[in-house]
């Protein structure tokens, strides 16, 4: 009887800690937060016009693309609808989440606003991006990427990674995607060729950096130093991002594709998904934007890694282009077929067609390098890491 009553006792002891501990972990989960910011902005002013002087064509992908990703996040990942906030340019909307520069950068700054450790955060942009000449040699291609607003106004890459990634605190996340033009840096992300998993050249890079970073390990049993550059753009990158000088300006650092990958506990974790590269334009057309072939791998998949995250994503967008680039020659053959010859008439019909796919067609057809997307990041990234919403 006594060795049960002391028993007893010691699993009182034993169990308050363990009830304790969950009490602790129940209440950390609790106090998460997922909250998402979906923008999508269709048109701009009339009289607006990019850097080249050409006008914004209006866009026929945003708003759908805006109700897709908000259905995945309801329906799959289960994100709760008062966390999501839609700015769309739709006639029926509340005028403060109209899509104007005003209304974006207030809504920017309240998504990351007191952040706390486990929050995470969605961003999801689809709209028009512009470039402009950078001034302060903080840009590999001497180009600053914005956002151009429904009100004309322009929001820039300094902007949105002062409102949206500086604010955040480590053990927090933020996930942002955007389908549009020139994306690759508008987060002005450290790193993006480290993160690359098509082709065989980022093949034999990632090869390469793996043998680096166990040769590093090696001679010094721990990650590699950052460079002694106080630069701004420089603070946190690694040793292995190239230099590039330009004029009297300091030198300044970018992701040369062997970045060494460590565990950073003490930054929050930032990714970036977007459509095409900084010198890329990315499609228009519904049906083969980035947003619907992200959208449709991810339905079908189950928390996939980030490399079969890309490559799938990038194998979709490929398929959905062979389709519409078949669907067009096979237009053109029954057009053709028909007798037309002229060359007025073949003309027309072969720019309505390519009105029709967007700007996604082969680059050799449409004269323009092919968007491929992009992932980048504030640290190098394990590709073998999960991928969720």
């Amino acid at each position: 009887m006594q060795a049960q009553f002391n028993g007893r006792r010691q699993w009182r002891k034993l169990s308050f800690p363990i009830i304790f501990l969950n009490t602790v972990m129940f209440a950390v989960s609790v106090s998460r937060r997922k909250t998402v910011l979906l923008v999508g902005i269709s048109k701009t002013l009339p009289q607006d016009r990019s850097r080249e002087g050409k006008p914004f064509k209006p866009l026929n992908g945003p708003r759908q693309d805006v109700s897709n990703m908000k259905t995945l996040l309801l329906d799959k990942y289960h994100v709760h609808k008062d966390n999501i906030t839609v700015m769309v340019d739709e006639d029926d909307i509340d005028p403060s989440l109209l899509p104007t520069r005003e209304n974006i950068l207030r809504e920017i700054g309240k998504l990351t606003k007191n952040c706390q450790p486990g929050d995470e955060f969605i961003f999801y942009y689809a709209g028009h991006s512009d470039q402009r000449k950078n001034e302060d040699n903080t840009e590999e291609d001497g180009l600053d990427e914005l956002i151009v607003t429904l009100d004309g106004g322009r929001i820039l890459d300094d902007d949105l990674n002062r409102l949206m990634i500086e604010p955040l605190k480590p053990n927090t996340s933020l996930i942002a995607i955007l389908d549009t033009c020139h994306a690759q840096s508008l987060l002005d992300l450290y790193h993006y060729r480290c993160n690359r998993v098509q082709g065989l050249l980022h093949r034999k890079r990632r090869i390469h950096r793996a043998f680096s970073e166990k040769y590093a390990k090696y001679k010094s049993n721990s990650p590699p130093s950052g460079p002694s550059n106080d630069h701004p753009m420089v603070v946190a990158r690694c040793a292995t991002m190239t230099s590039v000088a330009r004029g009297v300006a300091p030198i300044a650092q970018y992701c040369g594709g062997l970045c060494h990958r460590a565990a950073a506990y003490d930054k929050p974790y930032v990714l970036c998904i977007s459509a095409c590269k900084d010198g890329q334009t990315a499609s228009d057309n519904p049906k083969l934007t980035m947003t619907s072939a992200l959208v449709e791998f991810l339905w079908e998949a189950n928390n996939p890694t980030l490399k079969d995250l890309m490559r799938g994503v990038s194998l979709k967008m490929r398929n959905k282009n062979i389709h519409a680039f078949e669907t067009f020659q096979r237009d053109l053959r029954r057009w053709r077929a028909a007798g037309h010859q002229s060359s007025h008439h073949q003309n027309s019909i072969v720019a309505s067609i390519k009105l029709k796919l967007g700007s996604v067609m082969p680059g050799w057809m449409m004269k323009a390098p092919p968007s491929e997307p992009q992932l980048s990041s504030l640290t190098p990234l394990f590709m073998n890491r999960l991928f969720s919403l």
